[in-house]
């Protein structure tokens, strides 16, 4: 039983594994016509397109960066405001809540319909700023959703113990929070 179970498995990851590794592959391959097993040739016209420093390569790394700052503020600025918003005593935040999940719950093409006059007014329309504002109106929602479950009772009594055994504000924040937040802060990130 227990080398069947581990033959269904090897065969589950090598599905799993052919569909991620497919598209790089077939990122060498040339011409591959159907009844054939293998390619005819092999071709690294796109690798040395995407390497030469055309416009494919700035493609990539403005998207790379906008990527990246996209999650940082998103991560960093849904870890703030939540707590702000959900670290409180009173746990007057389900109310505030429901904005964070207005983005999901219209349709995306009428929400971004209703964004886009504002992008073209503001002349916003088609730039990088006007992009990474765009991700931002989904990513930081998003961020604050995952951020809401974080700041309970349990993080309020750490952040208050740390607090009354003698460390200031930003030892507790970076001592206590961050290595305690330090799971949800990369998944977080990687959500963004």
């Amino acid at each position: 039983m227990n080398k069947v179970l581990r033959v269904l498995f090897l065969i589950s990851l090598a599905i799993f594994l052919i569909q991620i590794w497919f598209i790089p592959l077939r990122s060498i391959m040339g011409s591959w016509p159907y009844p054939s097993i293998l390619p005819e040739d092999w071709n690294f016209s796109f690798w040395t397109l995407l390497f030469s420093g055309g416009d494919l390569s700035k493609s990539l790394f403005s998207s790379l960066i906008l990527s990246l700052s996209v999650a940082l503020f998103a991560t960093l600025g849904g870890f703030l405001l939540s707590r702000s918003i959900f670290g409180g005593e009173k746990d007057k935040s389900q109310s505030l809540l429901i904005f964070a999940y207005l983005p999901f719950l219209i349709s995306p093409v009428l929400y971004a319909a209703c964004l886009y006059f504002f992008f073209v007014k503001f002349e916003l329309s088609a730039s990088w700023p006007g992009v990474f504002i765009a991700q931002i109106f989904i990513a930081l929602p998003y961020s604050l959703i995952l951020w809401s479950g974080f700041w309970t009772k349990r993080t309020r009594d750490l952040e208050q113990q740390s607090r009354s055994l003698g460390a200031s504000s930003l030892q507790t924040f970076k001592k206590v929070i961050l290595p305690y937040a330090g799971g949800l802060l990369f998944v977080c990130f990687f959500q963004c």
